[in-house]
């Protein structure tokens, strides 16, 4: 017997045959299929004849997609958000301003200056201590890039810019503090402003 072990071949490494798919008719259980080896040059190995997927590009191409994504929603936010902060600060703004106007309303020393705007509207000034509210309404268009520029009037004639108006529907309104004047005047100038008046004022009040 032991001759006969030693002088048979033997075979190591080598895996038993696979049966076949199906049922064991001894046992009557299901035996597992043997994997079906793939063909030369199919694997997902690269540097075969067949379709190679290059994963690292498809994950920056979705690191891309992924990064545009969420810049595109952080725009879509920012901009409404912008809006309300803007407006949320305009709300502020008039909202102060409505309260220093309504304190000069009640000074026993403020006055309320008023005149007629050449080419029509009304103009008018609250004066306060060295607080100023100019006021006009139905002012017609002043053209083409131009614009109404406001001006405080000094005792000795001296004029000083307190900014272009914002016309709307024909009325604006300016708070000007802490200027020394003893009136306003309005010019109409280019839509940016100028440093001193290039025109006629069209309507002065209280100089």
């Amino acid at each position: 017997m032991l001759d006969r072990v030693r002088n048979t071949p033997q075979v190591f490494g080598a895996s038993a045959p696979a049966e076949p798919s199906g049922t064991d008719e001894s046992s009557g259980t299901a035996t597992p299929s043997p994997a079906t080896a793939l063909p030369p040059g199919q694997g997902p190995t690269a540097g075969g004849d067949g379709d190679v997927v290059d994963l690292a590009a498809r994950r920056r191409t979705r690191r891309w997609g992924v990064g545009l994504t969420a810049v595109a929603a952080a725009a879509a936010i920012a901009v409404p958000t912008t809006i309300a902060v803007q407006v949320t600060a305009e709300r502020d703004r008039l909202r102060e301003q409505s309260e220093i106007v309504s304190e000069m309303l009640v000074d026993p020393d403020a006055s309320i200056l008023r005149g007629t705007v050449e080419g029509g509207g009304q103009a008018s000034v609250l004066v306060a201590d060295d607080d100023m509210f100019f006021r006009a309404d139905d002012l017609p268009e002043p053209g083409a890039g131009r614009a109404y520029q406001l001006w405080v009037v000094a005792e000795d004639g001296s004029v000083s810019s307190a900014g272009v108006l914002s016309v709307r529907d024909g009325e604006t309104a300016s708070l000007v503090q802490g200027v020394e004047g003893i009136g306003m005047a309005v010019t109409v100038e280019p839509e940016g402003g100028s440093e001193q008046p290039t025109t006629d004022p069209v309507v002065v009040i209280g100089a």
